[in-house]
């Protein structure tokens, strides 16, 4: 016994190994990742973490429950960090998933669409008013690829991309769907409106010309299908099942063209 106890006192009282006060107390050399949590839970136990040091990575205040004031906070903070004004902390990917962006096109991506759609439906729902759901497809895009290359196509929807920006109101949201489609989710819009905003977008598109003279006037356009709540549907899936077999209406139709959606036939 008094050799295991002499043993134990003996080790008791060697000197502590660097660093293992620095793990119990939080200290961010021990953790390199420990001041990133902290700010990414909104701790202030770290005296290091200040409210500027939160106002550089998640904004000064949550966003509100507006939608729509949400969105345009989103798109705003978005540009920032697109511009290089967000110090990267972890991969971009992370990043831009964070803020809810498309990486290639910084539109919105589709994640954020089908949240947005069903907020814009359910204040649609309460103040009896009308949502449109456009989506769009550019057309022979696999052939433009092929011919002109991928960094070439990436630059065409990047452009494509920057238009639907400049052609809608503050209060619409562009997303990126996947591939080469687009959704615009227009609230308060009834169809007259939507189809003659969707030709002007068209004809805007057919204008686009890109600096390294690849793309050219002409050379760009799109098929569109339009859906509105509540004449083709009542629920997201419904509109973005119809706006797509539109979209393959407009397709079949010889593109460049618009369709509008069919209600959808209910089978008792």
């Amino acid at each position: 016994m008094a050799s295991a106890f002499s043993t134990s006192h003996k080790y008791s009282q060697l000197p502590k190994r660097a660093g293992s006060t620095a793990r119990k107390s939080g200290d961010s050399k021990a953790d390199p990742n420990h001041g990133y949590r902290q700010r990414a839970l909104g701790s202030t136990s770290d005296p290091r973490v200040t409210p500027q040091t939160r106002i550089r990575y998640f904004g000064s205040e949550p966003f509100p429950d507006s939608c729509r004031e949400g969105t345009r906070r989103l798109r705003k903070r978005g540009k920032r960090f697109c511009t290089g004004q967000f110090k990267a902390v972890h991969s971009t990917s992370e990043h831009i998933e964070i803020v809810g962006l498309d990486p290639l096109t910084t539109l919105f991506n589709r994640r954020y669409m089908e949240e947005s759609l069903e907020r814009e439906l359910h204040r649609a729902r309460r103040n009896h008013s009308s949502v449109a759901v456009v989506m769009l497809d550019v057309d022979h895009f696999k052939r433009f690829n092929d011919t002109y290359g991928h960094r070439a196509a990436d630059k065409m929807l990047c452009l494509l991309s920057r238009c639907l920006q400049a052609t809608v109101r503050s209060d619409d949201i562009v997303c990126r769907y996947g591939g080469e489609e687009f959704v615009l989710i227009l609230p308060s819009s009834k169809l007259d409106e939507t189809m003659m905003r969707t030709r002007q977008l068209q004809e805007g598109i057919r204008q686009l010309r890109l600096e390294t003279g690849v793309i050219q006037a002409g050379n760009v356009s799109v098929s569109a299908g339009i859906a509105i709540f509540p004449v083709h549907g009542e629920d997201s899936e419904t509109l973005l099942s119809i706006a797509d077999r539109a979209l393959y209406d407009a397709k079949r139709a010889g593109r460049d063209r618009m369709a509008v959606g069919r209600p959808a036939v209910q089978i008792e």
